[in-house]
Parts: structure tokens; sequence; C-alpha cells
């Protein structure tokens, strides 16, 4: 399949299956064992280094992240990873009031919490 009808096919379909209900699913599973779920943003995810912050720019064929700035190595899955979990973590101690684990504080941009 050439690359731009890949592109245009892949354009159409649902991001994360939010649309076929998985993440309500997801909420009412973790609403019921006694949790909850936090939803991020992704976006540049891989890019931001997960040590420093720096921004490191990198096409999708590249599989490691090296930060220029803090040295950092690691796989570039493993690096947005560790931002997606921090982005979640914050956004679960400053969320909306009643939520709110940390007191005060607010939001990331980009997420939501359920």
């Amino acid at each position: 399949m050439q690359a731009a009808t890949w592109r245009a096919r892949n354009a159409l379909r649902p991001e994360c299956g939010r649309d076929q209900g998985q993440v309500p699913l997801l909420a009412y599973k973790a609403e019921s064992a006694g949790t909850r779920i936090v939803i991020v943003n992704p976006a540049c995810t891989s890019q931001a280094c997960s040590e420093c912050g720096a921004i490191v720019p990198k096409d999708l064929r590249i599989c490691v992240h090296v930060c220029p700035d803090c040295g950092l190595t690691l796989e570039r899955d493993v690096n947005a990873a560790r931002n997606i979990l921090m982005l979640a973590v914050n956004t679960a101690r400053t969320g909306p009031p009643g939520r709110n684990v940390a007191g005060s504080g607010e939001r990331a941009l980009g997420s939501s919490l359920l």
C-alpha cells in the first residue's frame, strides 16, 4: 500500500478507540475498582526529554531518544511513556476541586479526569 493511501485511510480512524466506547468502559471499570482513569494528550511526548524537558525533534524512524542537553538515552517509547505518566500524575494531583489530591493548582493542558 502506498504511503499516501495509508495516511488517508488511517486519518479517518477514531483516535484510541474513543468513538467505540472504550473510554467510558474503562472509566466504569476503574470506578467499580475504586479508582479512576486520567486521559492525557500524548502529542510530542516522544520528543520532550523525560529527564530535563528539552524538546529533541526526531523523525518516526528514529527509535532512540538521545538528549543533547542532559545526555539521557532511552528508547523512544520508554521516554514517551515516562512523559505520559508524568502528565497523568500531575493531572491527578491538580484535578478539579473535590477530586484534587494535592489541594491546589491547575490541571495540565490537554488532559481530563474521568
